[in-house]
């Protein structure tokens, strides 16, 4: 049996990157939270994720300054980031052109929709 995917979550709302978190445990996961980008760097350094989910709009530094960082960054560089946001769809898929992101999620769309992009994701990246 193979190992579950290792995603990484970065989102300021604690009770957003919580019930990401159960979504994804639920679909078989392993998944990590940070609520802070000190938070996540060191997450991502310890966890190693396979996939980054980022919250676009956070008060320090937005998510899509954040993918431009870790895109730039040699040991995450070739890890797929999706931006997750509550922003509408338009607004959102401009972000990811300006961030250089690998996709979107809409937080709207619900668990359905985050395991298909994910699965769509691990075909198309993964593996």
């Amino acid at each position: 049996m193979a190992a579950p995917i290792r995603i990484a979550v970065l989102d300021d709302q604690a009770a957003a990157g919580a019930a990401a978190r159960e979504t994804l445990t639920e679909l078989g996961y392993e998944v990590r939270t940070a609520t802070s980008l000190p938070e996540f760097e060191a997450m991502v350094d310890r966890f190693d994720p396979q996939v980054i989910l980022l919250d676009v709009r956070m008060p320090d530094v937005p998510g899509d300054v954040v993918c431009q960082a870790l895109k730039k960054n040699v040991t995450t560089a070739n890890t797929p980031i999706l931006l997750y946001s509550s922003l509408p769809e338009t607004d959102l898929s401009r972000h990811v052109r300006r961030a250089g992101a690998d996709g979107y999620i809409c937080k709207g769309w619900g668990p359905g929709a985050l395991k298909a992009r994910l699965e769509a994701l691990a075909d198309e990246v993964l593996f």
